[in-house]
């Protein structure tokens, strides 16, 4: 199966959440082939939730929540997590309604 590079992934996250009116930004930027991507979508109340890409039961990319929680929370799992890879990509989305704008499926 191909997958897209990080880095044009990750610019075709970034066009879909500013044509609907949103921000996001790249907090750590990874390996442009191949890194790990981490989604932070917060609202302006402080709240957030992360997404964490996994490989479903068919192998298939998908999309792990956890949240939402207090944005510091959030931020100090982040940090770990960049600490502990180089490669990790952190994407922000400042979204009122916390919507992800991710395409891929969402398991719970």
């Amino acid at each position: 199966m191909l997958k897209l590079k990080t880095k044009i992934w990750v610019s075709a996250l970034l066009k879909r959440v500013e044509i609907s009116g949103s921000f996001a930004t790249i907090l750590k930027k990874g390996d442009v082939d191949a890194g790990v991507c981490l989604i932070k979508v917060c609202d302006l109340e402080g709240s957030c939730t992360i997404y964490k890409q996994i490989r479903n039961i068919t192998g298939e990319i998908a999309w792990l929540p956890k949240g939402p929680l207090n944005e510091c929370i959030i931020d100090e799992e982040l940090e770990k997590r960049a600490r502990q890879d180089p490669d990790l990509w952190i994407i922000e989305i400042i979204d009122r309604k916390r919507h992800h704008y991710l395409t891929e499926p969402i398991e719970k």
